[in-house]
């Protein structure tokens, strides 16, 4: 995402929707937390933090460096660089993390060939990001176009996440979802269908 003008204006105000809208962040951080392994990991696309720091990442990528200086005010190391190319040598990581970044990325494909470049062999990839199939991917799909971050996003299914993870020798072997369409029935639940946000653990087949 080399057009990061949306999110530089914009950091702070980024970083306080999730305190504005604590009830689905906290979702999406327990949907994510089982599949986080122990080790050294990044986040690629770190943002300002939101999710590295709960789950003690020590290393965030991102192309903005107003995020990235908000995420240093967490304690992170940061990088600005795109995901596409990733300043970090092969089989650097246990694991790295992608949180609601692939819809912003301009090339799917080498993002998660550079994932999957700097992960260790028994490493593993984890993607949380907005379903496109759900009825909560549909909305954003539809409003997108006034949105001051989501203009230009191109919002992923599973099936889309799958196949681009095959094509790197990764298989999906752990999926949450959460963020349900029923509102007074959210909870974290295993696989996917049903959530807005899907949350996947990969490894190398």
């Amino acid at each position: 995402m080399a057009n990061t003008s949306a999110f530089d204006a914009n950091a702070q105000d980024y970083d306080d929707w999730y305190a504005t809208h604590d009830d689905s962040y906290q979702l999406e951080l327990q949907a994510l937390r089982p599949l986080i392994p122990h080790g050294y990991g990044a986040e690629v696309g770190v943002g300002t933090g939101r999710f590295a720091q709960p789950f003690g990442i020590q290393l965030g990528i991102d192309p903005s460096l107003a995020m990235l200086r908000l995420a240093h005010r967490q304690g992170i190391n940061v990088i600005q660089a795109v995901a596409e190319q990733l300043p970090l040598a092969d089989a650097s990581v246990d694991f790295t993390l992608f949180v609601t970044t692939l819809c912003f990325v301009d090339d799917l494909q080498q993002s998660l060939n550079e994932a999957a470049r700097i992960t260790k062999h028994n490493g593993h990839i984890i993607i949380g990001f907005i379903d496109r199939l759900s009825p909560m991917g549909q909305s954003y799909e539809k409003k997108k176009a006034g949105s001051r971050y989501y203009q230009q996003a191109r919002f992923l299914s599973l099936a889309d996440i799958e196949t681009a993870l095959q094509r790197e020798g990764f298989a999906i072997n752990r999926c949450n979802q959460t963020l349900l369409d029923a509102p007074q029935q959210q909870t974290v639940l295993p696989g996917s269908g049903q959530g807005g946000f899907v949350a996947v653990q990969a490894s190398r087949i």
